[in-house]
Order: C-alpha cells, then sequence, then structure tokens
C-alpha cells in the first residue's frame, strides 16, 4: 500500500472517476509508477492494453495490466473496471491490488499472480482428473458469478482463459475488461469470445446485459471442463438448461449451485442440532462432523450473528462456528449462502463486510506507522523533529489504553472498552478512563459528549461510525500537541510539512488543517 497524498492530489484522482472505495481502502497508489514494479515477463499484448507479471518492490508478485487512457474506449474499460472490482469482496473472485495512472496517458490495475494458470491450460494437461476435482471448480466458478451478480455486474467474457487457479484448484474469475453494470443501456459493444457468446449477445439486438449471458457462458466452459469423461446426465441436464436459448430460462448462478449435478451423496435424513427435528440432509447444512442446522434454524443462526454479543459467531471468511455443543469445526459459508434465502445471504455478506473493514482499518493504521518511519528515514531530520513526530506517532495519532498506552486497532461489541494488559475500563468515543469499575464505564459511555448526535443505542454502535469518532479524535490531539508542545516556529513548521502528506482522511478526517 503506498503512501496517499494532499486532499488536494485526492480530488484531482477523483474527479477523473476513481472509485472512492479505493481511496477508503488506500488501493489507489497516487505516488506509484510503472518503473516501481520490476518486468518478469510480458503476459500478453493488443492495442490499447499490455499486461505483464511484475515483482514490486516487496518482492511480490503480481499482475499489472496497463491501459492507455488516451483511446476512450479503454480508458472506459480501465475505470469501470476499477469500479466494478473496488465493490468486489469474494475467493472466487481476482481481487484488485491497487490501481494508479500515470498522467492522463495510461492507467494501471495490479491483480494477483496466480501460479496455477488458468482453467483453459489445466483442461489441457489434466484430462485425467476426477469429476470431485472438476466439480469443486465447477462450483467455485458459480460462486464467483453468484458473487458477481450480487454485486449488480455481469462480466460478458467468461472462459476458461478468464479463470485462474489458486492453490487448491480453486477458481478465480478474472479479466473484467468488459464488465458491464446489469439492467444498464451499454456504451460500448461487448467484446467477447464467439465460442462462449450467449446467442442474444450474438445477435446483436440488445442493448443491455443481464447474468443470464454470464450463465450460458459458463454452461460453455463446463462442457470443457467435463468434455474428457463420459459426462454424468445431471451435469449434461444442468449444461442444456444453462444453453437455452431464451434467456428467462437459464438457471442463475445460484440455483446451478444448488443442482443436483453438485450433490455429492445421495439425499439422507438428519436431526437438526437446534430445533431437533428431522430433515432431509439437502434442507440444510452440516459440518465436517456431520453436526447439521435445518435452513429455518441457519437462517436464525444468521440473523442471530448480526446482533452485537452474539453467541453465533460468522467467521472472516462467510464461515460460521457450529452450534453443536463442544465442537470447534465451522459450516462454510458457500454451505451456508447456498441454503439461507436472500436476505439472510445479504446479513451474512454484511457480517463478512464488517471484518473486513476492520481488517482494512488495522491495515490502515501499520501503514501509518510504516510511512511514518520512512519519512523519518528519508529525510534525515534533526533530533528535536524526529523526537516529536516519534511522539505523534506512538501517542497522539495511535489509539491506546489511557492508562497503560497498550495500542489498539479495533474492538468487539460494547462501546465501554475493557484494556488487555491493564484493569484500566474506559470509552471507546473519547478514550477516557473511568476506572476499573464496568458500570462506571457504561455509564459515562452512554452519556458521552463525544459520541455522535442521533447514536440511538446508548452502548453499541457502527465500527465505521466509531472510526470517524477516531479520525475527530486524532485531529484535535495533534492540533493540541503541534501548538502547545513545539514551541520552536521552525521546528513547528517542519514537523508539518513532514506529517501533512500523511494525514489521510481516514487518520484525521475530510478537510483537516493544522
Amino acid at each position: 500500500m503506498a503512501p496517499k497524498d494532499s486532499p488536494g492530489t485526492v480530488a484531482k484522482a477523483q474527479s477523473a472517476s476513481v472509485p472512492r472505495e479505493l481511496f477508503t481502502l488506500g488501493l489507489w497508489l497516487t505516488n506509484a509508477k510503472r518503473g516501481d514494479f520490476e518486468i518478469v515477463e510480458e503476459l500478453a499484448s493488443k492495442p490499447g492494453k499490455s499486461v505483464f507479471k511484475v515483482r514490486d518492490s516487496n518482492g511480490r508478485v503480481l499482475v499489472l495490466k496497463s491501459f492507455h487512457l488516451a483511446n476512450d474506449e479503454w480508458s472506459s474499460r480501465f475505470y469501470r473496471q476499477v469500479a466494478a472490482l473496488a465493490q468486489l469482496n469474494s475467493a472466487y473472485i481476482g481481487r484488485i491490488q491497487g490501481a494508479f495512472s500515470q498522467g492522463d496517458r495510461e492507467g494501471c490495475i495490479l491483480l494477483p499472480y496466480y501460479s496455477g494458470g488458468d482453467l483453459s491450460a489445466w483442461i489441457r494437461d489434466n484430462p485425467h482428473a476426477d469429476l470431485a476435482t472438476r466439480r469443486r471448480i465447477a462450483t467455485g466458478l458459480l460462486s464467483g458469478l453468484h458473487d458477481l451478480h450480487s454485486q449488480g455486474f455481469v462480466h460478458c467474457d467468461v472462459k476458461p482463459e478468464n479463470v485462474f487457479l489458486a492453490p487448491g484448484l480453486s477458481p478465480v474469475l478474472g479479466d473484467f475488461d468488459g464488465v458491464q453494470m446489469h439492467d444498464v443501456t451499454m456504451t460500448q459493444p461487448v467484446q467477447a469470445t464467439l465460442k462462449y457468446m450467449a446467442p442474444e449477445l450474438r445477435s446483436g439486438n440488445v442493448d443491455k446485459v443481464e447474468p443470464a449471458v454470464d450463465l450460458f457462458s459458463a454452461a460453455m466452459v463446463l462442457a470443457d471442463l467435463y468434455m474428457d469423461l463420459k459426462i454424468p446426465e445431471a451435469i449434461r441436464s444442468l449444461i442444456s438448461s444453462l444453453q437455452s436459448e431464451d434467456p428467462a430460462q437459464r438457471p442463475t448462478a445460484l440455483q446451478a449451485m444448488r443442482h443436483e449435478a453438485f450433490q455429492v451423496e445421495p439425499v439422507k435424513s438428519a436431526s437438526c442440532a437446534i430445533c431437533l427435528d428431522i430433515y432431509p440432509a439437502d434442507e440444510g447444512v452440516s459440518c465436517a462432523d456431520g453436526h447439521f442446522t435445518c435452513k429455518d434454524c441457519l437462517s436464525m443462526s444468521v440473523c442471530a450473528a448480526t446482533e452485537a454479543q452474539s453467541h453465533v459467531k460468522v467467521l472472516r471468511d462467510g464461515s460460521m462456528c457450529c452450534v453443536a455443543p463442544d465442537c470447534d469445526l465451522v459450516i462454510l459459508g458457500r454451505s451456508i449462502a447456498a441454503a439461507v434465502p436472500d436476505e439472510d445471504f445479504a446479513a451474512l455478506l454484511d457480517i463478512v463486510r464488517t471484518h473486513f473493514e476492520r481488517d482494512a482499518a488495522a491495515e490502515q493504521e501499520r501503514q501509518l506507522q510504516l510511512r511514518l518511519d520512512a519519512a523519518l528515514r528519508e529525510h534525515g531530520l534533526d533530533p528535536t523533529t524526529q523526537n516529536h513526530i516519534r511522539t505523534i506517532q506512538n501517542e497522539v495519532l495511535a489509539m491506546s489504553c489511557p492508562r497503560c498506552s497498550t495500542v489498539f486497532a479495533d474492538f468487539d461489541g460494547c462501546c465501554a472498552l475493557e484494556c488487555a494488559a491493564c484493569p484500566c475500563r474506559f470509552c471507546a468515543w473519547c478514550l477516557q478512563d473511568t476506572g476499573n469499575d464496568s458500570q462506571a464505564c457504561h455509564q459515562h459511555v452512554a452519556t458521552c459528549d463525544s459520541k455522535p448526535a442521533g447514536e440511538r443505542n446508548p452502548f453499541f454502535s457502527d465500527f465505521a461510525v466509531v472510526q470517524q469518532a477516531w479520525a475527530r479524535l486524532r485531529a484535535l490531539r495533534l492540533r493540541d500537541y503541534v501548538a502547545e508542545k513545539i514551541e520552536d516556529a521552525g521546528i513547528r513548521a517542519n514537523v508539518k510539512e513532514q506529517l501533512r502528506p500523511l494525514l489521510t482522511p481516514d487518520i484525521v478526517g475530510e478537510g483537516f488543517a493544522f
């Protein structure tokens, strides 16, 4: 993650249609240049776009896609692609690692490099792969399409060459050059490989794309995936339905995932670990030890997990801790997603998104510390200036226990916090030490002046709202420190100069000024 520039630079980039999500997650690399990345290999090249395997300064191997922004078509593809990737968070979709532009001539996107290659090469090199492996790849592809379509996007160019294989042969959907919003009039014609193109696109008489075009392409990919085998009748039936000439007759990605073609075992009955009723095993989910949860109880569990201090725990990958007593296993997120109604699946995504936002916040805190360290090393500052910046780094900007100074990045549940290193109880809004008594801390939190107006729950809040309060608190602390602790005007100016490029909105809020 590269250092972020001043608000003026950010505004300029935003005016060029850069999605705000990239700034929020620190993925718009304002200072990055093509020269920062060592080219290992050219992977593809065509007029308007080049693709390289590169290595960054930390030794990471990535894919760098370069777009010629002077060309209106490729400029549109670049911004449309980063807009889509910034909103997608799926294990089955290639996750954007960063993006940057060089003037108004070139836009670059950084993506993971998958050493497993693409599905086309795997199909060619593994003619004897077993059914279970092919089934896993097929369901992973459909999972990626479901996640993509759930966010309102259509890939428009699904083919084996655009499906990459992560470790464990987990398929990852990539190459979003042709991505479109569904049910939105297309601004450019779809460019896709004819073999995998849906008939309605081949005819050229549609001005909007729907998810069904991707499902037709997926059918063609599945046909390739199973071509070296005697195709099971259930797979043949699924492929046939996905290839329907009528887009409305094609199953959705979620319906395809639930098709009998992907049932590993014959249907059997099981007793729900919560309500104890007997159900067909395909009407619920199980952990690896076979502890079964029916769909109704699973839905209630997902809803319960959205509540603060819930006994139901959903993990970062969308999996859920098994509800059976004394079981430490998990129910896979993919199984949950396929079993619950759309509204409960949306709740599950919200929980995973909250985990992701917390991780991103912790990473932003870490990156700030790294940027401050780099500033001290690179600029050879005098000892007094260095000491002030170190103090600002370790005490002013860090969120820490007000008594023992133990730093923390986030918390779960109630805003009445207890330090992990000492008995201190303190307020998440203002970080005031309220003593060792839990009740006193809760009383303070309920009426804290730093809490934003309109917070209905006296003790719980959305973590993003707390982060905004922390940004305001950092800004106040920083202004006070610079004004009161740095007496020499020259040193004060030097400290401001070194800090200003590093004080991004996620750290000190929008429009910060000393």
